[in-house]
């Protein structure tokens, strides 16, 4: 998640299935301006979210008190937090076509030295899309 332009984050809170097998049907839960943005706020977000206004809530407040769950999404943080900027370069206009596949090389090789099984879902997601 990245600022936008007058410093707040806006938290699009979208769930799916990461599955190695194709990609799944993404699903829109919330969207929050908030003053800062980790893991436990986003939390927050979905825990005080009205239960009435979509079903994948009630769902989301079951998984997001999960240990488990809450562990993986500490793990996307640290390992995957770069990944915003790497699209930024990757953006970029004027880069020429070789140090674009340096980066995505590199973003890969990183990626399958991440440990963990969610890492292992994205890196298996990432060599299908590459």
């Amino acid at each position: 998640m990245t600022p936008d332009c007058c410093g707040r984050y806006i938290a699009n809170i979208v769930v799916g299935k990461l599955d190695s097998t194709g990609p799944s049907s993404p699903h829109l839960i919330a969207s929050r301006v908030l003053e800062v943005a980790n893991s436990s706020t986003i939390s927050r977000v979905i825990q005080t979210s009205d239960e009435e206004d979509v079903v994948s809530i009630r769902e989301s407040k079951v998984a997001t008190s999960s240990s488990t769950v809450m562990s993986d999404l500490a793990d996307v943080k640290s390992y995957f937090d770069n990944l915003p900027g790497v699209i930024v370069s990757l953006e970029a206009r004027d880069l020429p076509l070789i140090e674009s596949v340096k980066i995505m090389h590199t973003i890969q090789e990183g990626v399958k030295q991440t440990p963990g099984p969610v890492a292992s879902s994205v890196a298996t997601k990432l060599e299908q899309v590459l």
